[in-house]
């Protein structure tokens, strides 16, 4: 059986759309209509349209699509500004914020029409993330599973630890992991 996995879209859902008519055109050459895709995670940040691109997959799942949506680091980023915005904790990796320009997460507040300019408070960024970002969105990326498993694959956003069963690896590793 076939299936097609899609890595890091970070926000583009453009090439999303792209990688999806590819995907389509490939099954019907192959007459495999059934063949699942799994995203590997990192669905948002850096691109201009990361909540176009939840939408996309959100609407593709409410079609009956054989699609899985994983969770990467950037995913679980979103995630903690999400929990944060509502009063809850949020921890960072590495001491690195979220809106720091390497990572993205300003491209996308913005694609949910939230400002985050230099003269931009913290407390209105919070606010307009609790008015402006769709509780589906923040429910669909909060039941992102770390992983699937085939009979024969394993998918992952980052990696795993060699020598630890699956069930005893971190959920840190699976999204995040680095050498030591």
């Amino acid at each position: 059986m076939r299936i097609y996995a899609i890595g890091d879209i970070h926000g583009q859902l453009g090439m999303l759309r792209t990688a999806h008519a590819r995907i389509a055109e490939d099954r019907a050459r192959v007459e495999d209509p059934a063949a699942p895709v799994v995203h590997l995670g990192d669905l948002v940040d850096r691109g201009p349209d990361s909540s176009g691109v939840i939408d996309f997959l959100l609407d593709g799942l409410d079609a009956g699509n054989r699609w899985i949506v994983l969770s990467g680091n950037h995913d679980q980023m979103f995630l903690d500004h999400l929990d944060a915005a509502q009063g809850n904790a949020a921890g960072a990796n590495g001491g690195v914020s979220w809106l720091d320009a390497r990572i993205g997460g300003r491209e996308t507040l913005a694609s949910y029409g939230i400002g985050t300019g230099f003269l931009t408070g913290r407390g209105k960024v919070m606010r307009e993330t609790q008015e402006k970002v769709p509780e589906d969105h923040h429910r669909f990326l909060r039941r992102l599973p770390l992983w699937h498993e085939t009979r024969e694959l394993l998918f992952v956003h980052a990696g795993i630890r060699p020598g630890l069963p699956l069930s005893e690896q971190s959920p840190q590793d699976l999204v995040w992991i680095t050498v030591d």
